[in-house]
């Protein structure tokens, strides 16, 4: 016989570990089905009322043997009334509306905004509200039909970020938010609102085009983008990039600059599983037809000649000679050092021109200004040896054997 749960501490413990690990592992853990009539409420959420009872039963008279759903009937007698005894109220009979995504995305932005203040880190309580924010986004239906889209989530690197974000990367286009489109969670510096927003990187722009010229080209890019994805504006998007990160870095200006649709979801209305499903269902469909179309550009005809490249004008010493002040000798002894080592370190404060440097020794050192064979890669404080050092280490039988591990581009 199942005893009446008459302690109000036991039912708020069961609802506190259903907003914990969310409805379905509830359920699945006291072995309850969804409520099909009775939902009970606290602060304006709808819970499974068997499944909470059934669980405060298991708080309270934890002697008592477990039960599950089919060993008592639940319904009006057996679970209503003694609930309402203990003050609580129920929600009209219809379906639960899911809302763990507001949940996660509540729960996260609480943490972040709590450890930001402190040293940079991701901690026991950060980083679980990272990972199950972003295997719930890994788990809607519209992401696990492109296996091609990676989520990405980011509070910094080394130091924390003013503007947190969560990005869904598709391979075929982009590996970073540096380059390329992307969709992308943008979370405003106060935490106030969240952009859902399909954008695109400033980084590896402004390395080929300079701050002005990166900015023409994005602008470029979103106007063309908006032509293929008109119908987004009937599923709630706006087509422009009047988004507010209310930010004064660089990074949060570019990603104002760099948006191409988004729409707004205020922290403190949220919207539910179902919405943000629709919401991204639809953005997926138009970055899928961003990507189809770029592909589709990229293909030569097989009956079409390639064309041949420009001509691309000599670089060599003197070249050199007339952008950096450095003596003849100095630049031919660097170049020296290029061709019989791997690495060249310019050490420096930052904003000196150690990558204006480095990029003119390249171009002399391959005899031409070919943008297309000199690439800057960014390293961060934060990396570790084994992000990007190649070399020896011993086996166990102290013989040499090489190891190589993979770049990590920032």
């Amino acid at each position: 016989m199942v005893r009446r749960v008459t302690e109000r501490s036991a039912v708020e413990a069961a609802m506190d570990e259903f907003d914990q690990i969310g409805r379905d592992a509830f359920l699945a853990k006291h072995g309850f089905g969804q409520a099909l009539r009775y939902y009970i409420m606290r602060d304006g959420r709808q819970y499974d009322s068997k499944a909470i009872y059934g669980a405060a039963h298991r708080i309270q008279f934890p002697e008592d043997e477990a039960f599950t759903s089919d060993d008592f009937s639940g319904g009006e007698n057996a679970v209503k009334q003694p609930l309402e005894a203990l003050g609580f109220k129920f929600a009209a009979t219809g379906p639960v509306i899911s809302t763990e995504f507001e949940r996660l995305l509540s729960h996260f932005l609480k943490i972040y905004g709590e450890k930001r203040t402190g040293s940079f880190g991701v901690d026991d309580e950060l980083g679980p509200a990272m990972r199950n924010l972003q295997a719930w986004l890994e788990q809607v239906p519209a992401v696990l039909a492109m296996p091609t889209i990676k989520v990405k989530l980011s509070v910094g690197m080394g130091n924390w970020t003013k503007t947190p974000w969560i990005a869904l990367l598709d391979s075929r286009e982009t590996t970073s938010t540096q380059g390329g489109t992307y969709i992308v969670f943008l979370i405003a510096e106060d935490l106030s609102v969240t952009y859902l927003t399909l954008n695109q990187g400033m980084t590896e722009l402004r390395k080929l085009h300079g701050g002005k010229g990166a900015e023409e080209e994005m602008v470029r890019v979103l106007e063309k983008a908006r032509t293929l994805i008109g119908d987004l504006a009937d599923a709630g998007f706006q087509l422009d990039n009047n988004i507010d990160l209310r930010s004064d870095t660089s990074a949060a200006k570019s990603y104002e600059v760099g948006t191409i649709a988004n729409v707004a979801f205020l922290s403190s209305a949220l919207p539910d599983d179902e919405t943000v499903h629709k919401y991204l269902e639809n953005l997926l469909t138009g970055y899928e037809r961003l990507i189809q179309g770029k592909l589709v550009e990229g293909t030569e005809p097989e009956d079409e000649m390639p064309v041949d490249l420009p001509e691309l004008p000599p670089f060599g010493v003197d070249n050199a000679l007339k952008d950096l002040f450095l003596e003849r000798t100095d630049i031919e002894r660097y170049l020296n050092i290029w061709r019989s080592k791997k690495n060249l370190i310019l050490q420096g404060a930052p904003g000196v021109g150690k990558s204006f440097l480095a990029r003119r020794l390249a171009y002399a050192l391959i005899g031409a200004k070919d943008e297309r064979k000199v690439q800057a890669v960014q390293f961060h404080q934060s990396y570790s040896y084994e992000d990007f050092v190649q070399g020896y280490v011993t086996s166990d039988s102290m013989t040499a054997r090489t190891y190589q591990t993979s770049l990590e581009r920032s």
